[in-house]
């Protein structure tokens, strides 16, 4: 005899997958068009300009030139130059996975505001 799932758990389940689905399609690293990969890692690491639009914890969310948002993770080996913080103007070097390896300052990489 076939039992029904509780409508709770297939909301819950519902609500998980959906969410996973909006955070797996969020861009990540310099495939946001415009950016220097031109759509993707290619498997070289890749430089981006941007703007940084928020860091939150280990990750930063950034903003191309042509309006695109991408974002990238950072760890211990990530070298950064300066104390690049939201607003400022940034050159990134990623890997392919969307782990930087190096964030500094753009020329000119003050605040945009």
């Amino acid at each position: 005899m076939k039992t029904q799932m509780p409508m709770y758990i297939v909301v819950a389940l519902l609500t998980i997958f959906g969410v996973s689905a909006l955070f797996a399609a969020e861009k990540v690293g310099p495939s946001a068009p415009g950016s220097a990969a031109g759509g993707g890692f290619g498997g070289a690491d890749e430089t981006i300009q941007a703007e940084i639009l928020r860091i939150e914890g280990d990750k930063y969310i950034v903003r191309d030139g042509t309006g695109a948002r991408a974002s990238f993770r950072v760890n211990e080996q990530t070298k950064i130059e300066g104390s690049p913080q939201v607003g400022d103007r940034i050159e990134a070097v990623l890997t392919e996975g969307g782990q930087a390896k190096l964030i500094k300052k753009a020329a000119g990489g003050g605040p945009t505001r």
